[in-house]
């Protein structure tokens, strides 16, 4: 039998009629009719120009229009995609799998490009394209920091002592990279030519679980229960150590599980906790200037639209 309906299918689909039992003497010849459900979904990230919204679930890749949230294409990749990463120009996109693949996809025909030459030894947690060179960056669940050459594929580097890392991004000149896990109490900083350790941020009082680069260069908000604000400068230097706390700058309330993410152009900065909190900033003062309450829940990620 064939596929009588596209994949993966909508509420509302009927179920296939029945058929014979399934045994151990059958099992070989059994093929996929439909599928219900989008599969889990493990993060969702903007195109560069606004249009669309990716989304990397354990299924495959999904494209949504920015204005409908229509579904607009499917990437059935054959594995659990845990991360993407669009390029800056938005014609490709870049995805981290479960199976410790890295592959390079064509944004607007989904077509696979090439695969990064080894796998990770583990799943992969976050991927990242340099905002400034031809290289992309990958972390898996054990640490594992890896540089990769777009053009090829080649592995340029890797890193394996950043083992408390599970998130990555580059500093917006593209020479550092930082590196986080949630729910760690500190950021590592790599060199992007060699993958040297350049130094680490501490925050005292809280675990990590966001981080964000201001679009001016100059401010690293860093966020757990509530957030502080990290002169960037610091991750240009050798051998650094920074020690922060928090500044208490929401309410009480909403002190857990915080995300952050600037503006495109630097005059906010947009702030959501897990019960449902939130709050945008004024980034000249770092007032609160607006707030919405959401539905609570552990967020997995925060953007503003490129248009904002």
């Amino acid at each position: 039998p064939t596929p009588t309906v596209a994949l993966p299918v909508g509420l509302g689909t009927p179920y296939p009629p029945g058929g014979p039992v399934l045994t151990t003497g059958n099992a070989e010849g059994l093929v996929e009719l439909a599928r219900f459900g989008k599969g889990s979904l493990n993060q969702a990230i903007w195109a560069p120009d606004g249009a669309e919204i990716a989304v990397a679930s354990s299924l495959g890749i999904y494209f949504y229009d920015a204005e409908t949230l229509q579904q607009v294409r499917f990437i059935e990749t054959g594995y659990w995609i845990n991360c993407i990463a669009y390029a800056p120009n938005g014609k490709t996109l870049v995805s981290g799998g479960r199976n410790g693949q890295v592959d390079l996809w064509d944004a607007q025909s989904g077509q696979l490009l090439r695969s990064m030459q080894e796998l990770h030894s583990s799943a992969v947690m976050s991927v990242a394209y340099s905002p400034t060179n031809p290289l992309l960056a990958s972390v898996d669940w054990s640490g594992e920091l890896r540089f990769w050459q777009v053009s090829d594929g080649r592995l340029l580097n890797q890193v394996s002592e950043a083992n408390d890392g599970r998130q990555i991004v580059f500093s917006p000149d593209g020479t550092s990279l930082i590196v986080f896990a949630r729910n760690s109490n500190f950021v590592k900083v790599y060199d992007v030519a060699d993958g040297h350790y350049k130094g680490v941020i501490i925050y005292l009082t809280s675990y990590v679980n966001s981080v964000a680069l201001s679009p001016d260069k100059r401010t690293i908000g860093i966020a757990g229960h509530d957030f502080s604000l990290v002169p960037a400068g610091w991750i240009q230097q050798e051998n650094m150590k920074f020690e922060t706390r928090l500044n208490n700058r929401l309410p009480e309330a909403d002190r857990s599980n915080v995300l952050l993410a600037y503006a495109p152009d630097g005059t906010r900065l947009a702030a959501i906790s897990a019960s449902g909190g939130l709050y945008f900033f004024d980034t000249t003062s770092y007032t609160i200037n607006g707030q919405i309450k959401a539905p609570a829940g552990n967020y997995l990620n925060l953007e503003f639209s490129p248009d904002s």
